[in-house]
């Protein structure tokens, strides 16, 4: 529905369907945080959530650099959580003292070896501080629903389609054979190939707001060559 009628007064119920959607979405993200699975296109509700942005612009672009780990959550959902977290623990502590199957999983569980592939590196500056939900990030890069907050709040739109692009977890790999014509610093995209231009955010957000596009994708475009570059040293010594 349009935002306003043909009077100029606000569309009835805009607002308040908006703020039903912001708060679905923000009680998807406490479940993502406690680990809860969800089977299904659950991306719906996010997708719900951005089509609120012309309503509640601050709001949801709030929740969409949470998502995209860009800012820290919510100080009430952190308290939330942090309360589930002591609760589980009290839980567990109590189990591994009655209950000697479930005691005894769990110390099997702790004595399997753990090899990682490769050095953790810290959080890149412009990436995601964290581990980004696949459902946001899909709403992100594959539904129109994220032009309105390209609209709304561009800068807000730019920081998290570069944070849901970037790896969240980079690592220098042990391995010796170098891949960095593959790996330039981006998350893996199940859904980029084949490639197309058309199914890029930034074909719409270069419609919408060019300036701010263009300098997302110069920032992307060096970051880019810079880990490129990184990994031609790392492997071949100039």
């Amino acid at each position: 529905m349009p935002l306003t009628r043909t009077d100029g007064t606000p569309f009835p119920y805009r607002r308040e369907f908006a703020e039903l959607a912001l708060a679905t979405a923000r009680a998807r993200q406490l479940d993502v945080t406690k680990g809860v699975m969800y089977v299904g296109d659950d991306n719906i509700i996010f997708q719900a959530a951005f089509a609120g942005a012309q309503d509640i612009p601050d709001e949801v672009a709030a929740l969409a650099l949470e998502m995209a780990r860009r800012r820290p959550m919510r100080a009430d959902l952190v308290d939330k959580l942090k309360a589930y977290r002591e609760r589980r623990a009290a839980e567990h502590r109590s189990r591994l003292e009655s209950d000697a199957d479930y005691r005894e999983r769990h110390e099997r569980k702790r004595s399997v070896p753990f090899i990682p592939s490769g050095r953790r590196l810290p959080p890149w500056p412009m990436g995601p501080q964290g581990r980004v939900d696949k459902r946001f990030v899909e709403a992100v890069l594959r539904s129109a629903a994220f032009q309105r907050l390209m609209r709304a709040r561009p800068a807000a739109a730019s920081e998290v389609l570069l944070a849901v692009l970037i790896e969240g977890s980079p690592e220098d790999s042990y391995s010796s054979r170098g891949r960095y014509r593959e790996e330039l610093g981006l998350a893996y995209d199940h859904e980029g190939y084949p490639t197309a231009y058309w199914k890029s955010p930034f074909f719409s957000f270069l419609h919408i707001d060019p300036s701010t596009a263009l300098d997302a994708l110069l920032k992307l475009m060096s970051f880019c060559m810079d880990r490129w570059e990184h990994e031609v040293g790392r492997h071949h010594g100039r």
